[in-house]
């Protein structure tokens, strides 16, 4: 190629344009005319063997994928609308690479993208969501030989500290949220129910007055993840005089409203930073709730598949999600609760 260039040396395809004509592709570039004649041999095997790509195929490019694979997995149909938002929001935070065309992205993009991202203060959950596009979209290009090698297998993953602290609260914690609500605080009886059913906050602020059967003493919620969806939580004693009043008044939420208007996830948590301060734990968010009722059961000694059913966390045997596990055992993990 004319000019000073680092690899003047490139591998041309012959192709088909939509007109039909025939044209030529790039397929590499080279720093010597020994290296291209070796990528242009290995491409013609693999080619001859149907492992290399076609010629109109070797110009996708990262967004290709993106879209090739969100129609695999039937993405606006068969996901969440908290997964697909997670996705698309970490999608966005790869938007330096969309551009670049599948055989152009090896190892050295892959992990460059990683590292600037832990340079950037990026919490461990937002690292681990872009690799994990990363393998997707890379295997889904394998699988249609858009690419001769999954190079994201080279990847190092590195262990980025936690921005949020994990926790779960105490027993006199748990006893002073009881008391606020048992003083008219809306916010500790919200925060009482995430105790006690192991919702997510933003599982939580999707329940409606239908979601509770008042008769049977049963929430229905979650969506989260396909384990978790429509799931059934018995109410514990503990908040069911909560869970009546809210269900009697119909409002749209069981918790403060802001001007009058039902809160959002965002203004919830503003909410939920004045109980945990009220009740001593100011490092504690909402999730703490959730993970404060799986180690009570824990501590409870309920078993596993139950708990994993009550969290919505995969049992790994639909069948026995479906068939083994009875409503009332249901109830009778929740009882064990003091």
């Amino acid at each position: 190629m004319s000019g000073s260039r680092r690899k003047p040396y490139a591998v041309r395809v012959p192709a088909r344009d939509k007109h039909g004509r025939v044209i030529q592709k790039y397929l590499s570039y080279h720093a010597t005319q020994k290296e291209a004649l070796e990528a242009l041999d290995v491409y013609r095997y693999q080619f001859s063997i149907q492992q290399a790509p076609k010629p109109d195929d070797l110009g996708q490019t990262l967004a290709d994928a993106w879209e090739g694979w969100k129609r695999k997995v039937r993405f606006d149909t068969r996901m969440s609308a908290n997964t697909r938002k997670t996705y698309q929001t970490t999608w966005n935070a790869l938007a330096e690479l969309h551009g670049l065309k599948m055989r152009e992205i090896g190892t050295d993009q892959w992990q460059g993208m990683i590292d600037r991202m832990e340079a950037a203060g990026k919490s461990k959950t937002a690292v681990n969501h872009a690799y994990l596009i990363m393998r997707n979209l890379s295997r889904y290009a394998l699988e249609r030989d858009w690419i001769p090698k999954d190079y994201t297998q080279f990847v190092s993953v590195p262990k980025v500290e936690e921005k949020v602290k994990k926790g779960a609260l105490t027993e006199e914690q748990i006893a002073s949220l009881a008391q606020m609500a048992a003083q008219g605080d809306q916010d500790a009886a919200s925060l009482l129910v995430l105790c006690y059913t192991g919702f997510r906050a933003s599982e939580f602020l999707a329940l409606s007055p239908a979601s509770y059967d008042k008769k049977s003493g049963i929430l229905t919620g979650g969506g989260k993840t396909a384990a978790g969806k429509e799931r059934i939580v018995p109410v514990h004693p503990a908040i069911k005089t909560y869970i009546d009043a809210w269900y009697e008044s119909q409002n749209e939420r069981l918790c403060a409203k802001s001007n009058g208007k039902p809160l959002g996830y965002a203004a919830y948590r503003e909410h939920v930073v004045r109980v945990m301060n009220a009740i001593g734990c100011p490092e504690a968010t909402a999730h703490w709730c959730r993970h404060t009722m799986a180690t009570r059961l824990k501590q409870a000694g309920v078993d596993t598949t139950i708990t994993k059913l009550i969290l919505g966390h995969s049992t790994g045997d639909i069948t026995e999600r479906y068939t083994h596990i009875s409503v009332e055992q249901l109830r009778e993990a929740i009882l064990m609760l003091p």
